[in-house]
């Protein structure tokens, strides 16, 4: 269903579970699209960004998850950003 966000997110974390970390992200992407408000999905986008070497685009997912109410992206934001912003 092209109109189904929660769709696309659950084919993004299958896309991802089989290293496909650029279908991933276009998956989550549509599903930011449909639910802009999907902090999980920003995080998982971030975590898939990640993967392929994004750390800025990783970083401002993970801080979006957070802005969201998706407290568990602040633990990736200690883990991977916050050591970038001392520099």
């Amino acid at each position: 269903d092209s109109t189904n966000g929660n769709a696309y997110a659950a084919r993004g974390l299958d896309k991802y579970q089989l290293k496909d970390f650029t279908g991933a992200i276009e998956d989550y992407n549509k599903a930011i699209k449909l639910i802009p408000n999907y902090g999980e999905v920003y995080d998982l986008r971030g975590i898939a960004k990640g993967e392929l070497g994004d750390k800025k685009g990783s970083c401002e997912d993970f801080n979006k998850a957070y802005e969201l109410g998706f407290n568990e992206a602040f633990k990736l934001i200690e883990k991977f950003c916050l050591e970038e912003e001392k520099k």
